[in-house]
């Protein structure tokens, strides 16, 4: 086993210096391996103090197989020299002190791989790391200060929670507007003696590179996804697992001319392998659906979507995980105001509207980068620059119901209902009425959710203080099936500064995508306004037996669900 090796990297300590050391394709004075320098860009700002190195061969089992594929698709022997670098807050010296590290003073894991090809000299790229979630080092300067007195001071109530978590100097606050909601807890361990590993767990997400011999990015945006999904549990997987699978073996079908990527259907195989389906939707063909309401909708289901785009060198590919969200911008109502008057039975916007970047890995350029939502262009014909082509989004299987579907369904039933009653004379709630009747556009937000994730939201209170019973759980629970496309819907103000909705609209899942009304109204499954539930059974013999209403405790506008119950910073 190699000897571990311990390098200051704090300030006054040039990362430039450090990646040419085991980044063989840096040169003097030119930055190369691009993503290699984002790596230590984000652990400067993460206030990086130690990088603990460990020089691993070419049999080391995470990287054989690498390895041997590279001489496979030379046809001969490749020298290689390969490290694995892990990047903590504290300063480190020694065995010693690397066994009182905990969990929270990992910030990265890393596997850099150097080869060198006959052709072009020696060629580096990460083939794999684990990143934790970008996140803000600050320095409590008086952390006694009393309780009574925080509030004063650290007004904002989830910083309010995170800042108490901890008892010494340093404490780290997630970026406030980043919601990256594919993450998840990697279990990690560094090597101390052949008998002793030190476990650490690191919660971020999985980057690699291509190496542009044996992956592409498809292949690097693939492992980036499959490995980040939070409910995996299985052994990470790696390029040669994805070249199995779509018959590459770098000798009779290899990556290089007339091959320059993975299609998509081989990225589909691919995730069907490993238990997930796909809904693609090619842009070209449908230039006036936004790409970024179809990105932002699975990306708030948890659900990653892979974008592809058009470059000067052809198509490129690039996992979303996650998005900022800007609550002070000025074009969704604007517009609406502007444009049609806020009229119309549909006036309403996808909460997608508000959000001004997607969080993206791009193994050409490294990890968490903000992709500004306008940077890609639509339209037909073709744009010049950077054209979105086509995005696939990754979900459970048996979800064959499309999310925009499910919106407009939202939209349309809500809203007619609503005038309906109204035109009866029947008295609507004040928050219904509202709805009902507001000049300003509705907001939409839709994801796909679990039944038993919903079940956890059902535990909030309204904006009043009440709260569901057990029965009435029991009743908004009792029909839904395991997976259901949720529309919150929800005015400006409440959304952006409470955070909160007025209804919930519950759409199913299994059927071929449609655009009838029709149709749509008879896949819809129940509402919940304010004191009341509807229930929609389809199979009823008659009108009256079809809509069943339930009476809710709930009187007010009601917490927007969140996947991440114990970090609120990290999901809106």
């Amino acid at each position: 086993m190699a000897t571990l090796l311990f390098r200051s990297v704090g300030k006054g300590h040039s990362f430039f210096s450090f990646i040419k050391d085991y980044c063989f394709d840096e040169r003097d004075g030119i930055a190369v391996n691009i993503a290699g320098h984002r790596l230590c860009s984000l652990m400067r700002k993460m206030n990086v103090n130690t990088a603990i190195i460990e020089e691993i061969e070419p049999g080391d089992p995470e990287i054989s197989v690498e390895c041997i594929a590279i001489s496979s698709r030379y046809g001969k022997a490749i020298e290689s020299k390969s490290y694995r670098i892990i990047f903590v807050t504290k300063s480190v010296e020694s065995l010693k002190e690397v066994r009182k590290l905990r969990s929270r003073d990992f910030l990265a894991i890393s596997t850099i791989i150097n080869f060198n090809t006959p052709d072009k000299g020696w060629k580096s790229y990460i083939y794999s790391a684990i990143v934790t979630l970008p996140e803000i080092q600050c320095e409590i300067i008086n952390y006694s200060i009393p309780e009574s007195r925080w509030k004063d001071i650290f007004f904002y109530k989830p910083l309010l929670a995170l800042l108490k978590r901890f008892n010494d100097r340093y404490s780290t606050i997630p970026l406030l507007n980043n919601y990256i909601h594919i993450n998840k807890k990697f279990k990690c361990s560094i090597r101390l003696s052949e008998q002793e590993v030190h476990q650490f767990q690191i919660i971020g997400t999985y980057f690699c590179q291509q190496n542009a011999i044996t992956s592409v990015c498809a292949h690097a945006s693939l492992c980036a996804s499959i490995n980040t999904m939070a409910f995996r549990e299985e052994n990470d997987i790696f390029p040669e697992d994805i070249n199995k699978i779509v018959s590459l073996d770098h000798v009779n079908s290899k990556i290089g001319p007339g091959r320059m990527g993975l299609t998509t259907d081989e990225i589909e195989l691919v995730l069907k392998k490993y238990g997930y389906s796909t809904i693609l939707r090619d842009f070209s063909l449908d230039p006036d659906y936004d790409y970024k309401d179809f990105v932002y909708r699975h990306i708030e289901s948890k659900c990653p979507v892979f974008l592809v785009f058009s470059t000067r060198g052809g198509l490129h590919i690039v996992p979303v995980l996650g998005h900022t969200l800007n609550t002070d911008m000025w074009k969704p109502e604007a517009e609406s105001l502007y444009l049609n008057g806020g009229s119309g039975i549909l006036n309403y916007k996808s909460s997608s509207a508000w959000v001004d970047h997607f969080i993206i890995h791009d193994d050409n350029f490294g990890m968490y980068f903000c992709l500004p939502i306008d940077a890609l262009k639509q339209g037909i014909p073709p744009i010049s620059g950077l054209e979105v082509k086509c995005a696939i989004a990754v979900i459970p299987e048996g979800v064959t119901t499309p999310s925009w579907e499910a919106e407009k369904a939202s939209a349309i039933v809500t809203q007619s209902y609503l005038k309906h009653m109204i035109d009866s004379g029947f008295r609507l709630d004040e928050w219904s009425h509202r709805i009902a009747s507001s000049p300003r556009p509705v907001v939409h937000r839709t994801m796909l959710l679990s039944k038993d994730a919903y079940a956890i939201s059902l535990d909030d209170a309204d904006f009043m203080g009440n709260r569901f019973s057990e029965t009435e759980k029991n009743v908004l629970l009792s029909d839904l099936p395991p997976f259901f496309w949720l529309s919150e819907i929800s005015l400006p103000d409440l959304y952006l500064a409470n955070r909160t909705k007025v209804i919930d609209f519950y759409y199913g899942t299994e059927y071929a995508p449609s655009t009838r009304d029709e149709e749509m109204n008879d896949r819809w499954l129940q509402i919940r306004f304010p004191h009341a539930l509807l229930k929609q059974n389809i199979k009823a013999s008659t009108a009256q037996e079809r809509l069943l209403a339930f009476p809710m405790s709930i009187k007010s506008h009601y917490p927007l669900f969140e996947f991440e119950r114990l970090a609120p910073s990290l999901d809106w």
